[in-house]
Order: structure tokens, then sequence, then C-alpha cells
């Protein structure tokens, strides 16, 4: 594994992990609070970065000319997860061990193919590992309130 390939592995693992961690700390009586009209509940945000997650390596597999399949869809108007706490928080392992089975064994020169508005390596740290980081602040908050 090149060293950048490793270093966005380690940065998805640990956020992954944090993320699967607030997502299983979240009480029964929050999961399908919603906190004001027309926003999201903290199941919808843990269902969608799992929903995200596999449009996320669609593109990466596209990007490498991979066989991706149909392109994933992301259910945006629901405001609550149609999955349990469970089945939401055993997805988002499934998505973190393929998204780590997808980047481990990226070169350098695989990471630097022209992906969107940038580099593959780009597009993997700021849009699949951002948006994790993005919801896991947006439920931080929901639940402070």
């Amino acid at each position: 594994m090149t060293a950048t390939a490793r270093a966005l592995v380690e940065q998805l693992q640990a956020v992954s992990e944090a993320f699967i961690e607030l997502v299983e700390s979240v009480s029964p009586n929050q999961w399908p609070r919603l906190p004001s009209p027309g926003t999201w509940s903290p199941s919808k945000d843990a269902e969608h970065v799992a929903e995200g997650n596999a449009l996320h390596q669609w593109v990466v597999r596209s990007t490498l000319r991979q066989r991706r399949g149909a392109r994933p869809t992301v259910e945006r108007a629901r405001m609550t997860a149609q999955m349990s706490q469970l089945d939401v928080v055993e997805l988002l392992r499934e998505r973190k061990r393929e998204s780590v089975n997808l980047i481990a064994p990226l070169g350098d020169t695989e990471l630097a193919l022209p992906c969107r508005t940038g580099s593959l390596g780009e597009f993997i740290e700021r849009v699949l590992i951002g948006h994790i980081r993005t919801h896991h602040r947006e439920i931080e908050s929901k639940l402070r309130r």
C-alpha cells in the first residue's frame, strides 16, 4: 500500500469508527426526532451517510473504469430513516469495509486520475471522507438541541 493510500485508509477508518460510535450512542427517542420542520432526524443523517458512501464508491470505481453496476440512488426527501438503528450501524460497518478494500490497493498514479473537480485522491478525501465528517457534526448538533 502506498503512503498516500495508507493515509486515506487511516483517515477513513478513524472518521468512520467515530461516526459509527456516535450513531450507536443515539438514544431510541432521539433516533427519529426531527429537530425542526424540514430538517432530517439523526436517523436520516446516519442512513444518508451509508447511501452516500455507496454513491461515492461508485464514482471511485467509475474513475478507475472498474465494473460498477447501476448508479446508487440517494433518497433525500424522507426526514427519517427507513432502517433500524442496528441495521444502519451494520450497513455503515459494511460500507467502511468496502471503502477500505477499494482504496487500499490504489497507487499514486490511480489516485492522481482526474475525478470531478480534482484528482481521485482529493475526491476520496474531500467527498467520501468529508461527507462522513459533515454528517457527524450534523448529528452532534441535533443531539445538543
